[in-house]
């Protein structure tokens, strides 16, 4: 579960430091899945604040990630225009093979078809550190920890997130991830939720 290039623009360099919970983060997410879905429209499926900004109560880095979920891809041509006029930073898949990454100050965007492995891989993490509350507490030491080691480092939040990983696969292990059960009932959660049921036959 690695979310970014390992060379990030000099004008998208965002501070690596983890701050405690504020609801501006829901705020923010509401306000920018609005201007998304208003530019976007029916090319897109749904809209979800994936991450650890998305827990309440929770210490995050102060950026917002989201996940934008398609049918397809064959309107990524259009979509990576509209992202554009929204003032996103086309990254491409940044070694995620079904992801297409885009970037702008306070948000991380992350595109993929509704079925996508990674999509689902988060739902059942956070869902997780939601339910745990030492695994979660767990987690945010882990990643103050990393903030500090990294702080100074050129690339720091590519070595931040890929250092976390060996914690997440560990985490996903305790969810079950591995059991089809899961995987099933992650996706079917997806397809509730959008109304999507027929687009997958």
């Amino acid at each position: 579960m690695e979310y970014l290039c390992r060379k990030a623009s000099r004008h998208l360099a965002e501070r690596l430091t983890v701050i405690p919970y504020t609801p501006i983060w829901a705020k923010s997410f509401e306000q920018e899945s609005h201007r998304v879905k208003q530019q976007l429209g029916t090319k897109i499926l749904g809209i979800e604040h994936i991450g650890s900004t998305s827990i309440p109560g929770m210490s995050a880095k102060p950026i917002i990630d989201i996940d934008i979920l398609i049918p397809n891809f064959s309107q990524l041509p259009h979509l990576i225009t509209d992202m554009d006029s929204l003032d996103y930073v086309y990254k491409g898949e940044c070694g995620i093979p079904g992801r297409e990454y885009f970037k702008r100050l306070g948000f991380h965007v992350h595109m993929m078809r509704f079925d996508n492995e990674e999509h689902l891989k988060k739902l059942v993490f956070l869902e997780y550190l939601k339910q745990h509350p030492d695994t979660q507490s767990e987690y945010v030491g882990l990643k103050v920890q990393l903030a500090k080691k990294w702080f100074e480092a050129e690339n720091g939040p590519f070595y931040y997130n890929q250092d976390k990983t060996e914690f997440i696969l560990s985490v996903l292990e305790k969810a079950g991830w591995h059991s089809e059960q899961v995987r099933s009932r992650a996706l079917q959660s997806v397809i509730d939720k959008y109304q999507i049921k027929t687009m997958i036959k």
